[in-house]
């Protein structure tokens, strides 16, 4: 049992947390999961502090002492030690079989197939919790640092997302295999296309197979890692959006501004909405027949002609209401009973567009 008196003993500190939207609670089966670097571990390290240390087992699975030894005596120790809550970090399938105990709380990348466990899905940091991290009081300011900095805690704790710390991260998260794919697929972030052409292309640089490409694919979706996001009138081919700014700017510096305001938008709308859809070159539609445009420089009135130009296909898809996203103008207007209005996105991403 010494490797699991070591964890017993040598619970991770979780210093300088800032509080996120998404919080665990006694549930006696939780599944907390979500993509890597969405800070599902230190979600689950604040709620711990909470509780009696002295009954308490926080199990990380992928410490490298696991590997020469064996977690075979852990109901044991559970009931020797009086745990109360179990924490299973970085589980997989594979990893171990499952205890009894009053509480267990597994931590993956994606959902496991459980009924019995309460499914809690952790994403990268929105707007509104980003600017938690800011030193900043002014929303706009932080935005310029949102798209720079990305969505992930652990740059939004540093203040930065410097090269070289987005190459540690990759290194510290993803295979080689995956960072090779990863690296392709940001030559497409923000454009149409489907995963025959990504296999397609992808075998004219390196060696792959197309079964590791479509797993791979799939487990990266289901992750939250990517999103492949389905087109209105749907076809093979959908837009591909990866889950942090910084992670794409690192993978291909030829980013302009506008794939990184876009990014940021679809972000925005899939932590609201996971079945929205792009609608033909206006933007997106989402809950109910709202259109989101994408407007960041646009004048008014040159947003105004688009959505006249386009006013018949909005209509025919029972449109009610468009939010116009810029980077600093507001205005509204209606053309034939449909209003359209515009606000800079630090707005538009803290106010409820539920309603």
């Amino acid at each position: 049992m010494e490797i699991l008196e070591y964890f017993y003993q040598n619970m991770p500190l979780n210093e300088n947390f800032v509080p996120r939207k998404c919080a665990l609670d006694d549930h006696s089966r939780i599944n907390l999961f979500g993509a890597r670097g969405a800070g599902k571990s230190a979600l689950a390290l604040d709620y711990l502090a909470n509780l009696n240390k002295k009954n308490i087992l926080y199990i990380d699975l992928d410490d490298p002492n696991i590997l020469f030894a064996s977690l075979g005596s852990l109901q044991n120790f559970i009931n020797e030690h009086d745990i109360e809550t179990l924490v299973l970090d970085h589980y997989n399938d594979k990893n171990i079989s499952l205890p009894k105990v009053k509480q267990l709380i597994i931590i993956s990348r994606e959902p496991m197939d459980d009924d019995d466990f309460m499914q809690i899905k952790l994403t990268p940091l929105d707007f509104e919790e980003f600017l938690a991290f800011e030193n900043s009081a002014h929303s706009s300011a932080g935005f310029s640092h949102y798209l720079k900095i990305g969505s992930l805690p652990q740059f939004a704790a540093l203040h930065r997302a410097a090269p070289f710390d987005t190459k540690e991260f990759l290194k510290s998260k993803f295979s080689a295999e995956e960072m090779r794919l990863l690296g392709f697929l940001a030559l497409f972030a923000t454009k149409q296309i489907s995963i025959n052409q990504i296999y397609t292309r992808c075998k004219e640089y390196f060696k792959i197979s197309k079964d590791w490409l479509y797993k791979t694919m799939e487990r990266l979706q289901a992750e939250g890692v990517i999103h492949l996001v389905e087109d209105y009138q749907p076809s093979a081919s959908k837009k591909l959006v990866f889950y942090d700014n910084a992670v794409t700017k690192y993978l291909n510096r030829n980013l302009t501004f506008i794939m990184l305001y876009e990014q940021a938008v679809v972000l925005e709308l899939l932590k609201r909405d996971e079945e929205i859809c792009s609608f033909y070159n206006l933007g997106y539609l989402y809950t109910d027949g709202v259109l989101t445009i994408l407007a960041p420089f646009d004048s008014e009135e040159a947003v105004w002609a688009k959505c006249q130009k386009n006013i018949s296909k909005i209509k025919l898809a029972e449109i009610h209401d468009a939010k116009i996203i810029t980077v600093a103008n507001s205005y509204e207007y209606i053309i034939d009973g449909i209003r359209f209005e515009a606000m800079p996105f630090y707005e538009w991403s803290l106010v409820d567009f539920e309603a």
